[in-house]
């Protein structure tokens, strides 16, 4: 597990490419949304949503870096035991319905909620909204900011310590 080398606490590093899919080469707008989305991200501060230590890019990635959060998601805990009652169901819900409309607050949308996407933290019980992978950041002004989608992970990479 990747440990921050200043402090040495445990990280999560998410990595999003700057290729185009379709042609191996750098797609400029596609960096610049990527960035972007990595910086709206940056700045969600709820305790529902994991915070970002920092945001950057090189190498033809975007990335950023958040702390490791050791924890099942709602999904699994789905699976191993059964359906919530409603009032443990609206402990979950309570917070999450927060940290969107903080989220919305900020212009961005998160467009993929499900129970995978939702984490409850081993130690605390705290209730985690993540993955915001297809989300959209939206002009203030409305619509979209030039189709922007945000710069979360495609994939987790390692880091060197």
């Amino acid at each position: 597990m990747p440990r921050c080398t200043s402090c040495g606490t445990r990280i999560s590093i998410a990595a999003s490419p700057v290729r185009c899919s379709t042609r191996d080469r750098l797609d400029p707008g596609h960096a610049g949304a990527l960035s972007a989305g990595a910086k709206a991200l940056a700045r969600l501060q709820d305790p529902s949503i994991l915070a970002i230590h920092f945001t950057g890019d090189g190498e033809g990635l975007v990335y950023y870096v958040m702390p490791f959060v050791e924890g099942e998601s709602i999904a699994e805990r789905l699976r191993r035991r059964g359906p919530y009652t409603a009032d443990e169901a609206l402990k979950i819900g309570e917070p999450i319905l927060q940290a969107l409309s903080h989220a919305h607050t900020q212009s961005l949308v998160h467009r993929d909620i499900k129970p995978d996407n939702v984490m409850v933290e081993a130690k605390s019980g705290r209730v985690l909204l993540l993955d915001f992978g297809i989300a959209k950041l939206l002009d203030p002004r409305g619509g979209e900011a030039g189709g922007a989608k945000t710069a979360t992970a495609s994939r987790s990479v390692p880091c060197s310590t």
